[in-house]
């Protein structure tokens, strides 16, 4: 039996989850300050790249001191990788974004690193810079730069650079267009929080279900009966991927005419997508 669409039953609860987390310290903080320490230009931009890579901004600092930008783009690969033999053969926090990546045995962490900044460094030189290639002095679109980053080695997952692009973000002044989606076809925590808002049912490991759901005469009687033209999938019919699209901006759209405007900035997608992920999982 298909779930049934629920469009606005779960909204106020979620937009009370959603308002106290908006108002809440932010984990972003320690990330912010810390960039803030580091010379502008290139060495943020590597700087912020580490966190990425580690999810910690206390590894990533201690990364830092060992090799600086300036000294990586001047450095052999036999020298990384000692370097980075030499700082994963000890403990190091990785967050659970790199839950792949923290799992590895330590030798493992540290070919996996090595691998990654050779990789970085390869992507940005033929642009240039790392400014050059996240267009840091122009407003480039989300969309521009997610898919610019899938040649960066062991980065080129959805989270990844879904989070790269968001930390660059909240620590360069929000200089890139705000992103029109979150991706969730690639992506665990905001597709079961999305789905779970609507159906009351998370679809991780049951994704035909969720794609034949989705593609049902049911579903998209019901769906564009309740929605507004701008949402409507009329000409999506077989279009798994563009009715996802439609239902992350119905609830982008709508869930940010309900929160109070003082909240709503330019971070409101990125706060959002976290919250879908921390709400289905029953965070408080």
């Amino acid at each position: 039996m298909l779930a049934a669409l629920r469009l606005t039953e779960r909204m106020p609860k979620f937009v009370q989850f959603l308002v106290v987390s908006l108002q809440s310290p932010s984990y972003f903080d320690n990330i912010i300050t810390r960039a803030m320490q580091v010379s502008a230009g290139e060495e943020r931009l590597y700087y912020v790249f580490l966190v990425t890579h580690f999810q910690s901004a206390e590894t990533a600092s201690a990364f830092h001191t060992r090799i600086s930008w300036a000294r990586l783009n001047n450095t052999r690969a036999s020298d990384l990788r000692r370097i980075c033999d030499s700082f994963l053969g000890q403990s190091r926090f990785i967050g659970d974004h790199r839950r792949y990546f923290r799992a590895m045995l330590r030798t493992a962490r540290s070919q996996y690193t090595y691998e990654t900044l050779m990789s970085y460094v390869g992507e940005v030189r033929r642009y240039g810079s790392q400014s050059s290639f996240f267009e840091l002095s122009g407003k480039p679109q989300f969309e521009t730069l997610y898919a610019r980053m899938a040649g960066i080695k062991n980065l080129n997952s959805r989270i990844a650079r879904f989070d790269h692009l968001e930390n660059l973000s909240r620590t360069h002044n929000f200089f890139i267009v705000p992103p029109k989606t979150f991706y969730s076809e690639d992506a665990s925590g905001p597709l079961d929080g999305m789905t779970f808002y609507y159906f009351g049912e998370k679809f991780r490991t049951k994704k035909g279900k969720l794609q034949s759901l989705l593609l049902s005469d049911t579903f998209q009687s019901d769906w564009n009966s309740q929605v507004t033209k701008t949402f409507q999938i009329m000409n999506l019919r077989d279009n798994y991927l563009g009715i996802l699209r439609k239902l992350e901006g119905w609830l982008i759209t709508n869930t940010r005419k309900r929160v109070p405007r003082r909240l709503v900035d330019e971070a409101f997608v990125y706060d959002l997508e976290s919250c879908l992920c921390n709400w289905q999982k029953g965070k408080k």
